[in-house]
């Protein structure tokens, strides 16, 4: 088996201490590399989304149940853990409005 190894360019990095680093760059740099289109909420590509999730969520069970067999709950349960958090996550941008600009 080979090993790779990545090169570290320290040259972004400015150590102030022992314990931590100073980043070369701040959270504006960040926030201005992104499009300004990624801060704008879009109702239908939400809304689409939170459907395709309901849709998974549903497809899941349906399989579950179909198979209902005991080597398939482990994988039923991640997905449909990770398939939930996806809900929350949702959830979580309405009460940042970031799912709309209107309040349901």
């Amino acid at each position: 088996m080979q090993s790779i190894t990545i090169p570290f360019d320290s040259s972004h990095v400015i150590e102030t201490s022992e314990n931590t680093t100073k980043l070369s760059f701040t959270l504006q740099d960040l926030k201005a590399a992104i499009p300004d289109e990624c801060f704008q909420p879009n109702v239908s590509k939400s809304l689409f989304y939170f459907f395709r999730d309901i849709l998974i969520i549903s497809l899941l069970y349906a399989v579950a149940h179909y198979l209902d067999s005991w080597f398939f709950w482990p994988i039923f349960w991640l997905m449909q853990g990770t398939m939930f958090w996806a809900l929350f996550v949702v959830g979580h941008d309405c009460g940042h409005q970031s799912f709309s600009k209107h309040k349901f």
